[in-house]
């Protein structure tokens, strides 16, 4: 994979219990040498819609281990959101209220709080291969792992 097809690769420290590498990924046309990405892409349903078609081909396409962990607003009614809860590589999806999940708030440096409450509910889908589900199982306790770290650590008294 060559530098044009990421924007950045950094350490993201969301929650303090739950740190690890993301890559953020703009091109997935290239041959794909890593195999599990986590995508949270522009909340914009034609760029998620084409995402899901990307990632549909890729998934049908390979026989290597390969998932992707697709976060959006929670957008039952858009066709995007659809397409995701009907693919068949679709193993799992997380239902994350706006009360129960925040965020490390972007402006961080100069806002008077680090962390905030999301601005609305969110969806986490878990898309697999048969190998990449065999590799990286989706269980009930790795969702609950996921569900905690995405827990709100703001002061609900200045929200």
């Amino acid at each position: 994979m060559n530098r044009k097809h990421i924007i950045n690769s950094y350490k993201y420290t969301n929650q303090p219990q739950c740190q690890c590498h993301f890559r953020i990924v703009v091109c997935l046309s290239f041959l794909l040498l890593l195999p599990s990405f986590c995508l949270a892409q522009p909340f914009d349903s034609s760029t998620v819609a084409k995402m899901a078609s990307r990632m549909d081909h890729l998934l049908q396409k390979t026989t290597q281990p390969l998932g992707f962990i697709v976060i959006i607003p929670h957008w039952p009614e858009k066709q995007c959101w659809k397409d995701l809860e009907g693919s068949r590589w679709c193993r799992h999806i997380l239902h994350l209220a706006r009360e129960d999940h925040g965020y490390t708030e972007g402006g961080q440096h100069y806002r008077e709080q680090r962390y905030r409450l999301s601005n609305h509910d969110t969806s986490v889908f878990f898309l697999q291969n048969a190998e990449g589900m065999a590799k990286w199982p989706t269980t009930e306790a790795k969702i609950e792992k996921l569900r905690h770290a995405f827990r709100p650590l703001h002061n609900t008294a200045t929200v």
